[in-house]
């Protein structure tokens, strides 16, 4: 430490020193996300057994009773392993859903294929088994949680999808697509496409809901960032840990309606108004014919 302490006096090579150290700190940072994520595979897989059973924890729901997804499952998709907010949350979203619709005249159960774009181990589709058998639909990324789905919520058929697109679905499949805190974990490049192909499977006139981060979430920016926001712009933190939850992107109203959403009407958007997702916003999109 005393040779590093005598070399930062030295004219040429303070600033080597200082590239060191930024490096080191930089190492170690990965190092303690390294242990964190480990830290939630190995519950993953330690609890795999439960994921084709279900859990021991039950639920009511509408059809009878309905497992409860591990802990680790249920804190990759709401942030905390917590039963009770898992459960509150899922069918807060689906209350958001269900006033988003009837505010256009539209019910839920007059879709004729609805799609739980990145459902993870459905959170929001265990409330969705009374719509007529064959169209409920879901899809992710984590083939885990999928597994858990196809083996517990049995009124939805649900795939994995790879990072990037396609879907495996054809084209006009659906005429209802919702995605709750999805585009929320982008980069810029990864939400066009992605807007792209939820343009491509939705019918004309079909709906998107999807939740994000709003003017509620200005206090996690920067100064610089804040001002990027103001001025309509994108903000990605992370962008190279896209789809994680350590990528958080951060959209202004001006950014969804020229940009994001540009192929959409928008039909509604209500700030802070995911009630599933507090504080995000939501936006209800209608695909122009």
């Amino acid at each position: 430490m005393w040779k590093r302490r005598l070399a930062r006096n030295i004219p040429g090579l303070s600033r080597a020193v200082q590239y060191v150290e930024s490096l080191e700190n930089y190492v170690q940072q990965l190092q303690d996300d390294n242990r964190m994520l480990q830290s939630i595979i190995q519950k993953i897989v330690v609890e795999q057994d439960s994921l084709v059973s279900g859990s021991e924890e039950m639920e009511e729901s509408g059809a009878g009773k309905l497992p409860l997804p591990p802990p680790a499952l249920r804190f990759l998709v709401a942030g905390t392993a917590d039963p009770s907010w898992f459960l509150r949350s899922g069918k807060l979203s689906v209350d958001t859903l269900v006033e988003l619709l009837e505010k256009q005249g539209k019910s839920l159960g007059r879709f004729q294929a609805v799609l739980d774009h990145g459902c993870g181990c459905g959170r929001v589709l265990r409330y969705l088994d009374t719509l007529p058998p064959g169209r409920l639909h879901g899809c992710d990324v984590n083939s885990l949680a999928i597994r858990w789905c196809q083996n517990n919520l049995l009124h939805a058929t649900c795939d994995v999808n790879g990072f990037e697109p396609p879907l495996p679905y054809p084209d006009r499949k659906f005429d209802l697509v919702y995605s709750w805190s999805i585009f929320t974990h982008f980069p810029e490049p990864l939400q066009a496409i992605w807007m792209e192909e939820l343009r491509r499977i939705l019918v004309p006139g079909g709906y998107l809901v999807m939740s994000l981060h709003g003017d509620s979430y200005l206090p996690h920016l920067t100064e610089l960032q804040r001002q990027q926001y103001a001025q309509g712009q994108l903000v990605v933190k992370d962008s190279d840990m896209p789809g994680s939850n350590f990528c958080a992107a951060f959209h202004p109203e001006t950014y969804v309606r020229n940009v994001l959403a540009r192929s959409f009407d928008v039909a509604d958007f209500i700030p802070n108004g995911a009630k599933g997702n507090p504080t995000q916003d939501v936006y209800l999109l209608r695909l122009n014919s």
